[in-house]
């Protein structure tokens, strides 16, 4: 409501979800009739919205403290997978503004998951939806997770590739974190596990086959491989597990040749958000660069080149290379005009080879939009041109009730060679309209309502089209009375001079 309107015009909204919000948890005996998914629900709503309607303190404190009860309770059978993400995603949106309660409430949601782990093993799925639901969280939320459910050992068993990459975007951050807040045991503890993950994703990729697995998996093994890689090479005792996350950061890349061409911007953003020196993915990306299809792939490349210049002059070129080869295939103005927008994105143009790539982009939309068909011309038609033509139609109608005075004799005329036009001119004036009584409102045939016009100085100025709600009479006069009252107001406003006013 927020992003479409106003504040002010969603004030009255959001003063009513704070006092509903508020009075189903603060009001006498409210709260012990809420079930443990009504609860959770309300926490969902207050964690997204309680910046915007301000809920109190409190009543964020007591939706905490109520959910936290369900969890321990037992009563947790009742939730979904989906309602648990909700719980997760809220204790992050209110980690800032009660940080104790937060934590506590995660951990309560984490022993639960670690419960139905250990009772089932068809609680994997569902573990997993909750976990994704997770990537998005603070580091220390995050760091809690870690602790309570991968720190064990034959966690990975029988993971598939999706929900070891779920699992590896939960820590692949955390090892870096660790080293730059001091907490060197930590940081050699996560980068181990992170080694671990990595190795166990890319044996499974192997094993499914390489080229079927998902690009996003081997991006998402290489960005975490280098920056576990980057944090252990900070301490002088761990300089050999970052070895081992340097080659499988490698391995990674040697598996993604071959799928340059599938990669999408996302993916090429992945890839170049290492924390220490890019020059291997550049290489690696320069050497492929020519296979690429994506329009905005490529855009994402160039835009990573540019912000690299010290070690990407050879992907420089070589994606902009890509890039004109493929405008020169492009006819379409829309993906061109898509092309330009994604390149526009990135860091302005500082020399005349980008400035001229696109130039040349922008002088073929020109041309492709030159050789296209009018809008008005399209087919089907659309937007203003097929509301004229519904105008048109209705106008071509005959009328609804003809009171025929007495029969036609027989013509001996074919009917195929009868004009179109089956309502003549002469017919059309006996054909008993509404009137309204003054000569600037008249009814329209065509759009089925009262039109207003006023004559200004041999001008005519129109007022608009007033159809009725209905089909009654009582519709008709009161959609005349409002035709009315417009001719009234252009009657002052354009024939009524300011001076008559005080005469």
């Amino acid at each position: 409501a927020l992003a479409a309107k106003s504040r002010t015009t969603c004030a009255p909204l959001l003063e009513q979800l704070r006092l509903a919000l508020q009075a189903s948890i603060e009001a006498p005996g409210c709260e012990e009739a809420l079930t443990a998914a009504d609860r959770v629900e309300l926490l969902g709503a207050a964690g997204e919205l309680h910046p915007a309607i301000g809920v109190t303190t409190a009543t964020l404190r007591r939706l905490l403290e109520s959910c936290q009860k369900s969890l321990e309770s037992g009563s947790e059978v009742q939730l979904s997978p989906g309602r648990l993400s909700l719980v997760a995603r809220a204790c992050g949106r209110l980690t800032l503004d009660l940080p104790e309660e937060s934590m506590q409430l995660f951990q309560a949601l984490l022993n639960h998951l670690h419960g139905a782990e250990a009772r089932s093993q068809e609680a994997g799925p569902a573990v997993s939806q909750v976990l994704r639901a997770c990537r998005q969280l603070p580091a220390q939320l995050r760091r809690q997770l870690v602790d309570k459910l991968l720190k064990v050992d034959g966690r990975f068993d029988g993971l598939g590739a999706n929900e070891l990459e779920v699992r590896l975007l939960l820590v692949h951050d955390l090892p870096l974190q660790a080293a730059a807040s001091g907490d060197e045991a930590g940081c050699r503890v996560l980068g181990s596990l992170t080694r671990e993950l990595v190795q166990k994703l890319l044996d499974t990729i192997e094993a499914q086959g390489r080229h079927e697995a998902s690009c996003s998996a081997l991006a998402n093994s290489f960005l975490a491989a280098s920056t576990a890689a980057h944090g252990l090479s900070t301490l002088s005792t761990a300089e050999d597990e970052a070895t081992l996350l340097e080659a499988l950061a490698v391995r990674a890349l040697d598996m993604l040749d071959g799928r340059w061409s599938q990669l999408v911007p996302l993916e090429v953003h992945t890839l170049f958000r290492v924390p220490g020196d890019p020059s291997k993915v550049a290489a690696r990306a320069a050497k492929h660069v020519s296979s690429m299809q994506d329009p905005a792939a490529l855009a994402a490349l160039l835009q990573a080149a540019l912000a690299l210049p010290a070690t990407a002059d050879r992907l420089d070129f070589a994606t902009r290379a890509a890039l004109r080869k493929l405008v020169a295939s492009i006819k379409d103005s829309r993906q061109l005009s898509s092309m330009e927008a994604a390149l526009r994105k990135g860091p302005s143009p500082v020399n005349d080879q980008q400035r001229s790539l696109l130039s040349g982009i922008r002088d073929q939309i020109f041309g492709a939009i030159l050789k296209e068909e009018p809008v008005w011309n399209r087919r089907p038609a659309r937007g203003y041109v097929r509301y004229v033509e519904q105008c048109l139609e209705r106008g071509r109608r005959p009328p609804r009730v003809v009171a025929a005075e007495e029969a036609a004799p027989e013509s001996s005329v074919n009917p195929l060679e009868m004009p179109s036009i089956v309502v003549t001119t002469s017919q059309a004036k006996d054909i008993d309209l509404p009137k309204s009584g003054i000569s600037g409102v008249q009814w329209h045939a065509g759009m089925e309502g009262w039109e207003v016009k006023l004559d200004v100085r041999g001008r005519k100025v129109l007022g608009g089209y007033f159809k009725p709600r209905g089909y009654s009479d009582e519709a008709k006069e009161e959609a005349r009375e409002e035709a009315l009252r417009c001719w009234e107001g252009l009657h002052r406003q354009h024939l009524v001079r300011p001076h008559s006013l005080h005469t």
